[in-house]
């Protein structure tokens, strides 16, 4: 899995599987992932740094989220 973000201080993260994508993505923590994702589906989760969030995409193929951290 890989890191959504370096780190930046937050209340919550919005993570979105971008809606072009064609595979699910899962979203957790560094150890698990949690949350799977369907193309534009969104989930909000309340963690104090956008680095606490790890996603990885069901195929070997590179697919992109979206994020916003909410402060």
């Amino acid at each position: 899995s890989i890191q959504v973000s370096a780190g930046q201080a937050c209340k919550s993260v919005i993570v979105q599987n971008d809606p072009d994508n064609v595979v699910d993505v899962l979203i957790g923590t560094s150890g698990s992932e949690l949350f799977q994702l369907v193309p534009g589906q969104a989930i909000s989760l309340p963690v104090s740094n956008v680095n606490l969030l790890y996603a990885k995409n069901v195929s070997s193929t590179t697919q992109p989220i979206n994020w916003v951290a909410v402060n």
